[in-house]
């Protein structure tokens, strides 16, 4: 592997200091310091691997599961990565979402908003209820695509209660920081006068944001039926074409 070439070039020294520190975190983590086992999970997920510490999914897990046990979020996040694709442990949708849930309850906004999509798309937990519950705290906390899903959410009364004016203001959020999607959202529901006061003029600036970004109205069809926001995340989309119609709607 190109990887195991640049290594083995090496000089004399530096593998001498590399073996000294690979040592050390190994110390570390088995003196059961969260840190060093988290890193050392992530130096042995390498693909490319090093002297002395070779690729191994398998050991990796073992070392993420140490950290996570400990209260290690990232920890907690990568192992319910793994069991979501079975990736050095058996594959276990049960699994990785409790992994998820209990960093999600740390306060891990990545935690809360990926465990939002779990509950959304996921047939063995689907719940919109739930879905809406978490990306209502990852929302809360700043993540633009959450609040424009939360937005979305009260708009069509999936897990919440049917509420335009709720919806605008999580739009607005989510416009505010940048999110294309959410900017073009936005300026249908002022073109419209769904939620907010209809305004030609505030969507026209909307619509402006967005297109300035790429968006058009179909890329934003795109983006909203297809859920390419789940997929970028590494999720595939579970829920039938009815539900996922009802995005497109209005």
């Amino acid at each position: 592997m190109r990887g195991e070439a640049h290594w083995s070039a090496l000089p004399e020294s530096l593998q001498f200091e590399l073996d000294s520190a690979i040592s050390a975190w190994r110390a570390a983590a088995n003196q059961g310091l969260s840190n060093a086992q988290f890193n050392l999970g992530l130096l042995l997920s390498s693909r490319e691997g090093l002297p002395g510490l070779p690729h191994s999914d398998i050991e990796s897990a073992q070392w993420f599961t140490k950290a996570a046990e400990q209260g290690h979020v990232e920890a907690q996040m990568n192992l319910s990565t793994l069991f979501t694709v079975g990736c050095g442990v058996e594959q276990s949708d049960a699994k990785a979402t409790r992994w998820c849930k209990i960093a999600a309850e740390q306060g891990s906004i990545d935690a809360q908003f990926k465990l939002g999509i779990m509950y959304y798309i996921r047939k063995n937990v689907q719940s919109d209820k739930a879905a809406a519950h978490w990306w209502q705290k990852a929302a809360r906390q700043g993540h633009a695509v959450a609040q424009w899903r939360l937005g979305l959410m009260f708009a069509f009364g999936q897990g919440v209660a049917e509420n335009q004016e709720e919806a605008a203001q999580w739009y607005i959020m989510s416009a505010e920081q940048g999110l294309p999607e959410a900017q073009y959202t936005l300026a249908v529901m002022f073109g419209g006068g769904c939620g907010v006061t209809q305004c030609d003029l505030e969507a026209e600036r909307w619509f402006r944001k967005a297109a300035d970004q790429g968006m058009t109205t179909v890329e934003y069809k795109r983006s909203v039926k297809n859920f390419s926001w789940l997929y970028a995340a590494g999720w595939h989309n579970s829920r039938t074409e009815e539900q996922r119609s009802m995005f497109e709607r209005r």
